[in-house]
């Protein structure tokens, strides 16, 4: 799947993944996909996260609250401006919140050139912060990010 260009990521991939990152640099968040979608997962006290979240037919997309103010949430999506009721039911869950005045603050990342990248995409704005990098400034290669991604699986530090 890492390997070929147009091949998505699915769930075990997204959370193999994201448990390396929590591994390698501590970041809060980065629960399995499975937890977010039934609402289960939780990021207790209130920490500055990090997360994939699986947001409707086939598409993931990346939110954090590191530098955010209260109540605020950054989607990082390499497709689209708008995200499902669905997804904000599960970042109200994240949050431990029942309130609808969250704020979704949309960052203008990089965009995928198709239509199955989005997860690759994902994990890359999630790399990015956990390393302490602002995703909207890095322009990234599809092709780098899936041997990273396929280097980081076999390689854990």
């Amino acid at each position: 799947i890492l390997e070929s260009n147009r091949s998505w990521l699915n769930d075990n991939i997204i959370n193999a993944t994201q448990s390396l990152l929590k591994n390698r640099y501590g970041t809060p968040g980065l629960q399995s996909t499975l937890l977010t979608t039934i609402h289960q997962g939780c990021v207790v006290g209130g920490e500055e996260f990090v997360q994939v979240l699986h947001s409707g037919g086939n598409h993931w997309l990346a939110i954090s609250t590191i530098g955010c103010p209260y109540s605020t949430v950054n989607i990082y999506d390499s497709m689209c401006f708008t995200v499902p009721e669905s997804t904000q039911k599960q970042i109200c869950a994240l949050l431990m919140s029942h309130e609808p005045n969250i704020k979704l603050r949309f960052v203008n990342v990089d965009k995928q050139k198709n239509g199955s990248d989005c997860g690759l995409y994902a994990l890359a704005f999630c790399a990015a912060l956990c390393a302490g990098d602002e995703p909207q400034d890095i322009m990234f290669s599809k092709t780098d990010m899936r041997a990273k991604t396929f280097v980081a699986m076999l390689y854990p530090k």
